[in-house]
């Protein structure tokens, strides 16, 4: 295959890059065939998704297999090339190894004490018992480990009070990062202090995230998934605008600070990334940066190679810039797996 267009983020001129064994390469290939569309980007990242919950909203089960195939799909489809599942229903089986699918970092179960998280999303884990059951699911392949941090007593209502305390936050993060993995928290609200404190490699939702936060974070280069999509339904529009005038500065700075900015949909089905990037920037990143939380900047920090020669030729193209418009983002001209056109 031979490419010829913008390299995304931050390109501006067309360049001509091929495909040979899998991989991309500068050197051209006789009778390559050549992909559509003049834009191109290594993938789309979407670094907080569920693939074993109905996000869609079809009335399928948690877990079955069947729902996490079709979610696997839909985000291949949608140019998705690398999925990072934060957060698994008990015995829900994910993808393992498909080269012909997304890239998929897995972070296991739900951890959080009993009753203190969404009822049927997870089983309870207390605090002596958190080390333990981290280390179980990396173990069983997981890349990241997801823990609850915060989560309001009176679920729907109410404020979203700590599930652990410092201690066994600092625990938690020490061995899983012994072990290989990172952490990832769910934070909403008062656990904000605690798991930056911790020393958690990223933080979910982060909706009382402030200067302080935000400086730590980055001190040790961690990463922010604001999961601006659900939010918005969450909150509704008039809340949502007060909390677009917070972020705004914290996201503008982000990159300044040290912090990476991931683009993640959470309860939104796949394809809701160019929502999810269109919100980025309306909460004050500039297009390209908005796109690179999508795509570049997530891969690198995620430990995944752009669009340079020798990498893996993941690819997706695009007939018009998304830097333009977000919903381009939403309709690939070609997407490519591991040298593989699959549509």
């Amino acid at each position: 295959m031979h490419l010829h267009a913008v390299l995304l983020p931050d390109g501006s001129d067309p360049v001509d890059l091929w495909v040979a064994d899998g991989r991309l390469t500068l050197d051209p290939q006789d009778a390559a065939e050549s992909l559509p569309g003049g834009w191109a980007l290594p993938g789309l990242v979407d670094a907080h998704a569920h693939l074993s919950i109905d996000t869609a909203g079809g009335g399928r089960d948690l877990g079955d297999p069947d729902l996490v195939e079709s979610n696997y799909r839909a985000h291949l489809h949608g140019g998705v090339l690398l999925v990072r599942d934060v957060g698994a229903v008990p015995g829900a089986v994910l993808p393992d190894g498909d080269p012909e699918g997304p890239r998929l970092l897995r972070s296991g179960r739900y951890l959080a004490p009993a009753g203190r998280y969404v009822p049927g999303l997870y089983e309870g884990v207390e605090a002596g018992a958190l080390v333990e059951a981290a280390l179980v699911e990396v173990a069983a392949g997981a890349a990241w480990v997801k823990v609850i941090a915060d989560f309001p007593p009176n679920f729907p209502r109410g404020r979203a009070e700590p599930n652990y305390d410092l201690e066994t936050l600092t625990r938690l993060v020490e061995a899983a990062h012994a072990a290989g993995a990172r952490v990832a928290a769910h934070v909403t609200g008062a656990a904000l202090a605690d798991v930056v404190a911790a020393g958690v490699d990223s933080v979910e939702h982060g909706l009382r995230m402030d200067e302080d936060a935000l400086t730590a974070l980055g001190r040790r280069g961690g990463a922010w998934t604001p999961t601006l999509g659900m939010t918005i339904e969450m909150l509704g529009e008039e809340k949502f605008e007060r909390l677009v005038q917070r972020f705004s500065p914290l996201l503008a700075r982000a990159e300044a600070a040290g912090v990476t900015v991931l683009a993640g949909t959470d309860t939104r089905p796949p394809g809701s990334l160019p929502l999810e990037v269109a919100l980025l920037q309306r909460c004050g990143m500039a297009p390209a940066d908005a796109l690179a939380a999508a795509s570049t900047a997530a891969r690198r920090y995620l430990g995944l190679p752009g669009l340079e020669p020798g990498a893996p030729a993941d690819l997706v193209c695009y007939p018009a810039d998304p830097r333009d418009d977000p919903e381009v983002l939403a309709s690939p001209s070609a997407v490519v797996v591991g040298g593989r056109r699959v549509t």
